[in-house]
């Protein structure tokens, strides 16, 4: 797939993602109520689930083609998608069977893809997980990332280190 065709796919699926949150899931959350956090985790379910189709369609695409690109191509790429909320924030990793070497893979890639998304902590936390569960699964989560590592983007979005030097820093440890 051309990489200008990826990046259209990539702006419709945000545009019917956005579509979807704002007719479905957008429904104000009172902070008062006891059940809030609930209902928060209930409407970002409902709304994952009923576009699970058309966001595991376009992650098996940046799975398939990203890693394929030059590098001006992926910038571009990574670029596009820090440019959509809906999407990068729920790119689906659920394509292999969970802790198989290709589901480590597409964790990575994912990392990669979401770019630290909105916050590095949660996406720091999702790479401590991944660690771990690699060490018990007994894959070599080091040598996928460095596989994958020339494809991180080495801006500094949150002041907290990149996500290529956030990966970096797996590999030293």
């Amino acid at each position: 797939m051309k990489y200008d065709i990826l990046i259209r796919e990539l702006k419709e699926v945000e545009t019917i993602l956005t579509k979807s949150k704002v007719e479905k899931y957008s429904k104000p959350i009172d902070l008062n109520q006891d059940d809030w956090f609930q209902v928060a985790q209930q409407q970002s379910t409902n709304f994952y689930e009923e576009n699970r189709s058309i966001l595991e369609s376009i992650s098996k695409s940046f799975i398939d083609f990203f890693p394929k690109y030059d590098i001006s191509q992926q910038k571009e790429i990574l670029l596009a998608l820090r440019s959509t909320e809906n999407l990068r924030n729920n790119l689906s990793t659920n394509i292999h069977e969970e802790n198989s070497k290709e589901w480590f893979d597409e964790r990575v890639l994912m990392f990669i893809l979401r770019d630290l998304g909105n916050d590095t902590r949660d996406e720091m936390m999702e790479m401590n997980a991944l660690y771990k569960s690699s060490k018990e699964q007994n894959i070599d989560l080091l040598a996928i990332i460095k596989s994958k590592i020339e494809f991180a983007n080495d801006e500094d979005w949150h002041g907290m280190g990149s996500a290529k030097s956030i990966l970096q820093k797996t590999i030293a440890s």
